[in-house]
């Protein structure tokens, strides 16, 4: 069989084919388990304290989002607005703190590599002017999503 269609058929970190590919995932099984287990006992297991802004971009856009479209009630602050545009506006609330909070993990997955390494190709003076302008705006829009997070983090219930 031909490297490519080793590699093809039987990615590895190093493409070295099936015997790598299943000594990869025989090593990390013990890790997956013991991570469910932590998670199942504790809510967060070891490997999430290494990039806890990872871990917090990864569960909660989805934990408002499926807020938002199960929850019935809203926030008394918003009773001011009547019983029409109350649930609207706090779908609006949500759907904002979700969409800026889920824009710190696309930038991450951009700049990042498969195994969060920094990608330092291109690195010419325009290429690094240009990251900094698109990790100013990230840093915006996440900073906004954060501060939605805190005024609303006692309503966040249902």
């Amino acid at each position: 069989m031909s490297k490519l269609l080793r590699t093809q058929f039987f990615p590895s970190r190093d493409g070295q084919g099936l015997w790598y590919y299943l000594k990869d995932r025989i090593t990390e099984f013990p890790k997956v388990v013991q991570s469910m287990y932590q998670r199942a006992t504790r809510g967060w297991a070891d490997c999430d304290v290494w990039s806890i802004d990872i871990w917090f971009t990864s569960i909660v856009p989805d934990m408002l989002k499926r807020l938002r479209d199960n929850g019935i009630g809203y926030p008394a602050i918003l009773g001011h607005l009547g019983d029409t545009l109350g649930p609207k506006e706090w779908e609006c609330i949500l759907t904002q703190m979700a969409d800026d909070l889920e824009a710190l993990k696309r930038h991450e997955e951009r700049w990042f590599g498969e195994f969060g390494l920094y990608e330092t190709e291109n690195c010419d003076l325009e290429h690094s002017r240009q990251c900094y302008r698109d990790e100013m705006e990230a840093t915006r829009i996440v900073q906004r999503g954060l501060f939605e997070f805190y005024v609303w983090f006692f309503s966040l219930w249902d």
